[in-house]
């Protein structure tokens, strides 16, 4: 069992961990309404979301694994077993409770609230049950043990600090320049209402923005908030293609790219397909949906 949930332990972390090192926006997530203490949850948010106390999380939960892995401590890392995944499975029940869609515990990787719930109950279950008696027997030296656990933690953990604690990420300007010297770039559509789209310089068939009446979707390849976007989108192109001042709709979608549509097939020219350029690593939350009225933003949904 020790075994069994240091593992646990080690796989969550090294998933968090590429999250965090592919992902800036896991930082910028809003603290969802949990049925479970909802007030120090709402309190604690820009802590919970900060990028220092995620890259923390990875590395104590690297630790605690290889700790139970090595078996040092028995007694105490019992209790402190007991606290985390007790503390665990509350987690994971508020958020069964408010509906969300995956408990956040596996990085990318989506698990609903209630698999991890009833994984997180059982181990409290079986740490109950089977208490610790005594240590182990090693032939190993204590302080050997100790220093194993400390150099493999250092192995591991330093280049997972290194690879997770990413480039500061830049913003768009409302003249379309990146204030940032790397090439991260979040994008905030939320502030662009009333301003120039500025976006509209780096999307491939941007030139054909700034004129008339447009609405562009930011889309990610296989989201399904997005393919359910795009089908409501698809769907009011065709309503709308006898009125002759129906405005017309852009998709662009969002790196890492896959089989884009060939807009010149689409009905009457109303739906067109573009990118973003590559020259910067562009994040933002999809489906967007954002109006435009000769080149400035009139209204956002979404993101």
């Amino acid at each position: 069992m020790r075994v069994m949930l240091g593992l646990i332990l080690l796989i969550a972390a090294g998933l968090k961990a590429h999250q965090l090192a592919t992902d800036p926006l896991v930082t910028l997530a809003p603290s969802s309404p949990l049925p479970l203490g909802e007030g120090w949850v709402r309190a604690l948010a820009p802590l919970l979301h900060s990028r220092p106390f995620l890259i923390a999380l990875v590395e104590i939960e690297l630790l605690f694994g290889l700790v139970l892995l090595w078996g040092i401590y028995p007694q105490l890392t019992w209790a402190l077993s007991l606290g985390c995944f007790g503390s665990f499975a509350l987690i994971s029940l508020s958020k069964a409770l408010s509906g969300a869609a995956t408990c956040g515990c596996f990085g990318r990787v989506p698990v609903n609230p209630w698999y991890t719930f009833a994984l997180d109950a059982t181990a409290v279950l079986a740490l109950v049950g089977w208490p610790p008696h005594g240590e182990s027997p090693s032939h190993v030296r204590p302080f050997a043990r100790y220093a194993a656990v400390v150099a493999v933690w250092l192995v591991a953990g330093t280049p997972v600090a290194l690879a997770t604690w990413t480039e500061p990420a830049g913003t768009l300007t409302d003249l379309g320049e990146v204030l940032a010297d790397g090439r991260t770039v979040i994008l905030k559509p939320q502030t662009w209402v009333g301003q120039r789209f500025a976006l509209a310089d780096w999307i491939d068939i941007g030139d054909r923005l700034g004129q008339g009446e447009w609405v562009v979707l930011l889309y990610h390849r296989g989201c399904p908030k997005c393919e359910e976007a795009l089908a409501e989108s698809e769907k009011a192109v065709s309503d709308s293609i006898t009125k002759s001042n129906a405005c017309h709709v852009a998709w662009i979608q969002m790196p890492p790219y896959g089989d884009l549509r060939d807009g010149n097939s689409s009905t009457n020219g109303r739906l067109v397909f573009g990118r973003l350029n590559l020259a910067k690593n562009w994040f933002a939350s999809t489906p967007v949906e954002i109006m435009l009225s000769q080149g400035v933003v009139r209204r956002v949904k979404g993101g």
